[in-house]
C-alpha cells in the first residue's frame, strides 16, 4: 500500500527529531518518486534536519525547491534558512530572507534570533543593533539567546560599552544570564583594552556563580596581555579549576603569551611544566612564547636546552629555531648562533629572512667573510633542492 502524505511527513519529522539529516532526504526523495506530493510541512521538517546537522548547502536547496513548486515558505521554512545562511556566514543573505519573511510570513522570536546568530558569526554589530530595534518595534521578547548572539557580534564594535550596556539591559529585562553572556561580553571588552570593567565583570559573575567558560577566561587573559598586566593574567588562569574548568592548550598558550609580552621568562618556563602536566603536549604556539621571552630574557642557555628536550619529540617547529638562534647572538654566543643555523638544515628545515641574516652578520662581525659564502649556500640549499 502506498504511503500517504502524512505518513511521509511524520517519517520525516522522526528522522529530524532523531537528528538524522540524511535519512530526511531520503524520504523527501521516496516521496517525490511516490505518487505523493510534498507540501510545506514535508519540506520544513526536511530542512530542520538539514540545519540541525548544519548542513546549510542542502537547506538552501530545500528552499529554492519549495519555491520552484509553488508552495509559499512559511516562517519554520525561513527559521531554517535564515539560521544555516548564518552558518556559511553569509549574512547578507540572512537579512534578505528575514525581508522576504517579513512579507510573507510573520517573523517570531527564533526568526530573529537566527539572524542575529548570522550577524555574530560575522562580527556585524551595526546589523545586529538594526535587528534590535525590530524586535523592540514588533513587541518580540528580546531573550538570552538575542542578548548573547548582539554582544558576540559587538566583539568587532569599536565602541565597547555597546556590549556592556546590552548586558545591563539583559539583566533589567529579566533575561537569564549564563555563562556564554559573561563570555561574549568580556571578548567584546577585550577589543577595547578595558581590563578594568573586565575585572569588574569576571567579580561579578563570580558572585552570582556564573562564571565564564574557557574562552572567556582566554579573553580576560589576552586583555591583560594587551595592558601588560601578566600577573592578573596568572591569577585568572589558577582561578579556572575552582570553576570547575580544565584549561586546555590554547587556554594555557594565552597565559604564556601574556608572561612572554613582558618578558617574565621564569614564570613561562613554570607555566610550560604546567601545560605538560595538566594540558598535554605543548605546541607550536607554546613554544614560540616559551623561546620568545628566553630571548628577551637573555636566556641562551635555557633556550638551547629547551631546543635539545623538543629534538626528543617531533621536529621542532622553524621559530624556535630562529629564536633560540637570536637568544645566541643577542648574548654574544656567535658561535653557537651559527651552530643553530646548522642544525636547522640537518632537521631539514627551511631557514626563512632571518635564519640567513643573523648567520650573514655574525659571519661578517667576526671576519669569516669566506665562511659567510660557504654558509649562505648551505643555508639556500634546502629552497633549491
Amino acid at each position: 500500500v502506498p504511503w500517504s502524505l502524512v505518513t511521509h511527513n511524520t517519517a520525516i519529522s522522526a528522522s529530524e527529531r532523531a537528528q538524522q539529516w540524511k535519512q530526511a532526504c531520503s524520504r523527501l526523495h521516496g516521496l517525490q518518486r511516490s505518487s505523493a506530493e510534498a507540501d510545506v510541512i514535508t519540506y520544513n521538517s526536511a530542512a530542520s534536519a538539514c540545519e540541525k546537522g548544519e548542513q546549510w548547502e542542502h537547506v538552501l536547496t530545500l528552499l529554492g525547491a519549495l519555491r520552484s513548486r509553488g508552495l509559499t515558505p512559511d516562517v519554520i521554512t525561513y527559521d531554517a534558512s535564515i539560521s544555516a545562511s548564518g552558518r556559511r556566514g553569509a549574512w547578507q543573505w540572512g537579512m534578505r530572507l528575514l525581508s522576504s519573511c517579513q512579507e510573507q510570513a510573520k517573523p517570531n522570536k527564533v526568526t530573529y534570533n537566527a539572524a542575529l546568530s548570522a550577524c555574530d558569526r560575522c562580527g556585524e554589530w551595526t546589523a545586529a543593533v538594526t535587528l534590535l530595534y525590530q524586535m523592540r518595534v514588533r513587541t518580540l521578547q528580546v531573550d538570552r539567546i538575542a542578548y548573547t548572539a548582539m554582544i558576540g557580534a559587538c566583539a568587532e564594535c569599536p565602541w565597547w560599552h555597546v556590549a556592556l550596556h546590552l548586558l545591563r539591559s539583559a539583566s533589567s529585562e529579566g533575561a537569564a544570564l549564563d555563562s556564554r553572556l559573561y563570555t561574549s561580553t568580556l571578548t567584546a571588552l577585550q577589543g577595547g583594552l578595558r581590563w578594568e570593567f573586565a575585572a569588574g565583570l569576571f567579580c561579578e559573575s563570580s558572585s552570582l556563580r556564573v562564571m565564564p567558560d574557557l574562552f572567556g577566561y582566554s579573553a580576560l587573559m589576552r586583555t591583560a596581555e594587551l595592558v601588560h598586566k601578566w600577573e592578573w593574567a596568572l591569577g585568572v588562569l589558577r582561578q579556572a579549576p575552582a570553576a570547575c574548568l580544565r584549561p586546555d592548550v590554547a587556554t594555557q598558550n594565552v597565559a604564556l603569551g601574556s608572561c612572554g609580552a613582558c618578558s617574565r621568562w621564569y614564570e613561562v618556563l613554570a607555566l610550560l611544566q604546567d601545560v605538560h602536566e595538566a594540558a598535554g603536549q605543548p605546541d607550536s604556539t607554546s613554544v614560540t612564547a616559551v623561546m620568545s621571552a628566553l630571548e628577551k630574557g637573555r636566556q641562551w642557555e635555557r633556550a638551547l636546552s629547551l631546543l635539545r628536550d623538543l629534538q626528543h619529540g617531533p621536529t621542532p617547529h622553524m621559530i624556535a629555531f630562529n629564536t633560540a638562534i637570536l637568544a645566541c647572538s643577542s648574548s654574544r654566543q656567535w658561535i653557537l648562533a651559527l651552530a643553530g643555523c646548522g642544525e636547522m638544515v640537518l632537521q631539514v628545515l627551511q631557514p626563512d629572512s632571518l635564519t640567513c641574516g643573523v648567520a650573514l652578520m655574525e659571519c661578517e662581525q667576526h671576519g669569516l667573510h669566506a665562511s659567510s659564502a660557504r654558509l649562505l649556500r648551505r643555508l639556500l640549499a634546502p629552497v633549491s633542492a
